[in-house]
């Protein structure tokens, strides 16, 4: 399970809202890893996945966070990737119990942090 914790919180409240779903989404999977409908969980967390990074590329555009390009293919990266494990299912498992959290921990201290300070800066002026 991936526990909530202060160093997710960017100060972009959209952000941090869609990112204590994503981690609502990835528990609820990762609880039903040896259930019949893990599936339809793995599908649940392509679907947020897609909206939540769309909700991203808007910010980046808006802001014009000097690091969107690399953000943006990182995000097609792991789109690409959640698409190619969630289609096998012995793999899909230790992903969503060991890869996906490992990413989100990378990614929302990293390139999310970059762009939600990029907004606050933005907001100031």
């Amino acid at each position: 399970m991936v526990e909530w914790s202060n160093q997710y919180v960017l100060g972009v409240c959209s952000m941090d809202e869609t990112h204590k779903e994503f981690v609502r989404i990835l528990n609820n999977a990762i609880a039903a890893v040896n259930n019949s409908d893990f599936y339809e969980h793995c599908q649940e967390i392509l679907h947020h996945t897609y909206n939540h990074f769309e909700g991203e590329r808007l910010m980046m555009v808006d802001c014009g966070v000097s690091s969107r390009q690399d953000h943006i293919v990182e995000h097609n990266r792991v789109l690409a990737e959640m698409e190619h494990m969630f289609a096998r299912p012995k793999e899909a498992k230790k992903y969503v119990m060991e890869g996906i959290p490992a990413w989100f921990h990378t990614h929302a201290t990293t390139l999310d942090s970059e762009l939600a300070r990029a907004i606050l800066e933005k907001q100031k002026t």
